[in-house]
């Protein structure tokens, strides 16, 4: 069995539906307005738009920043570099002269010993002439003996034997002098001859010192100039992410402000659709309130 609605009950039915229709409208005229409130906040001054632009900046001072720090180090590096391989050639030449030292007195060692050699033949020479000078002296002594038992037959040949006994002490006198003044050499002669050799411990010391240093340094030299490449390739990827991240940021950026620009129409054209929706209820509301004070028309 069908409902027969009466007209005071239409009437209330059309005002609570006009109502909640309204009350629709005036919920998507809130968030129409919530809509562009948020919207205004992220694109204003302060905004986060605003403080996106202000990090970013900030981000480039920064980057710019340790570049150019870094860039003062990659100089340093350089400068340290250069001296270092000044060095190193520094140490290349001692080393050279060392050598050429050592050659010079290899030479002079070998000279040395040469003297040395001589002086001990001279010395043989020496112990020579003093056997004969002693062996002169001895027969010039068995030659008085004899003159004297000649009596005066052995007058003049005794003479003789004193002149050669005398030539003879002369002799070991003299001979006696030169080996003193020989082995005084030859003691000299040994004393350079350590000296050279404690002289040639030393400079092979200061060679095999120069040689490690000159190594050790040229080793600081290639880790210096593969830090300066490992730092040229992190500051060539730091630019390199640096642009890609504010291509991106910017990217995004234009995207979002014209996908807020797109909510921002939409939100307008909705709001002036919920106006003339409104304007419409109004009226309509209107027109049941209207239909309320005149129920006399439809009993």
């Amino acid at each position: 069995m069908e409902h027969t609605y009466t007209s005071e009950e239409l009437i209330q039915t059309g005002k609570d539906l006009v109502g909640f229709l309204i009350e629709i409208c005036n919920t998507a005229n809130n968030i129409n307005g919530f809509l562009k409130k948020y919207i205004s906040l992220l694109t204003s001054e302060d905004g986060i738009y605003r403080r996106q632009e202000e990090a970013m900046s900030h981000f480039v001072d920064s980057s710019t920043h340790t570049q150019e720090e870094a860039d003062k180090m990659m100089q340093v590096s350089r400068s340290n570099s250069d001296a270092l391989q000044t060095i190193c050639g520094e140490f290349q030449t001692l080393n050279g002269n060392i050598t050429d030292a050592q050659h010079g007195r290899s030479a002079m060692n070998e000279k040395v010993r040469g003297l040395n050699e001589r002086i001990k033949e001279i010395s043989g020479f020496i112990k020579d002439i003093q056997d004969v000078s002693e062996q002169t002296n001895l027969l010039s002594f068995n030659a008085s003996i004899e003159a004297a038992r000649a009596g005066v037959a052995g007058k003049g040949f005794r003479i003789i034997a004193n002149e050669v006994k005398n030539l003879s002490g002369r002799t070991t006198n003299l001979s006696n002098d030169i080996d003193s003044k020989v082995r005084e050499l030859q003691q000299l002669v040994q004393a350079i001859v350590d000296e050279n050799r404690k002289n040639d411990v030393f400079m092979d010391s200061l060679q095999k010192t120069a040689v490690s240093a000159n190594s050790r340094l040229s080793q600081i030299q290639n880790d210096n100039k593969n830090n300066i490449a490992f730092m040229q390739q992190i500051l060539s990827d730091m630019n390199e992410n640096q642009k890609s991240i504010l291509s991106a940021t910017k990217e995004t950026e234009k995207e979002s402000l014209a996908q807020i620009q797109s909510i921002v129409e939409r939100a307008t054209e909705n709001t002036i659709h919920t106006g003339d929706e409104l304007s419409f209820l109004f009226e309509l509301r209107k027109l049941f309130e209207w239909f309320g004070t005149h129920r006399e028309l439809f009993a």
